[in-house]
């Protein structure tokens, strides 16, 4: 694997990173990614792109929900608690991206998982 792919994977890393620092905060945005990795939007687009088929904030909403369905296998919140504590200020909005991402409404996920 070549030098600037490797990189590229560490871009990766590094937004996951600085996500789980900033505690998946509502304030963890594309501009401020770009802004701690000193990259352009532009170029932080297209390395994620090429990783991944995801836009930029896509990328960052993929990591939110992975961290929301972790939590969700915890049983102990409700979808409105864990979309909030991944950074989504809008459970409707949580609950539509993971349906896209699980073909499941989150709460039917808990449902299933407490029978």
């Amino acid at each position: 694997m070549s030098t600037s792919i490797n990189k590229d994977f560490f871009v990766l890393d590094q937004i996951k990173e600085l996500l789980e620092k900033s505690n998946y905060s509502y304030n963890f945005t594309v501009h401020s990614v770009c802004q701690d990795l000193d990259l352009s939007r532009s170029t932080l687009h297209r390395k994620i792109k090429q990783l991944t088929d995801l836009s930029a904030s896509n990328y960052i909403n993929s990591l939110r929900l992975e961290k929301g369905f972790c939590l969700l296998l915890k049983r102990t919140k409700s979808v409105r608690e864990v979309s909030e504590n991944v950074g989504f200020s809008n459970p409707k909005y949580f609950s539509k991206l993971f349906l896209k991402k699980y073909n499941r409404l989150p709460s039917s996920y808990i449902k299933a998982k407490n029978q």
